[in-house]
């Protein structure tokens, strides 16, 4: 991958999603991104740690329990 930062479209449509998404895991603050000027731009090395955490596993189900809880 070149040194050149990275538009929002440009990750969006590397992951086939809506260029949103990439806003709000911007705005979350997993992805990291800077301003220049008005627009947003992602560092290469930044897209690809995000890119490596990007599936992240559910937890295990918690048993339930069966008892009733009192009123």
């Amino acid at each position: 991958m070149s040194d050149k930062p990275l538009t929002v479209q440009e990750i969006a449509d590397a992951e086939r999603v809506h260029h949103t998404t990439i806003r709000n895991e911007i705005k979350a603050q997993r992805l990291r991104a800077r301003k220049i000027g008005r627009h947003l731009r992602i560092d290469p090395a930044d897209y690809e740690a995000w890119r490596e955490g990007a599936v992240v596993q559910s937890p295990p189900p918690q048993p339930r329990s069966s008892v009733a809880p009192k009123l």
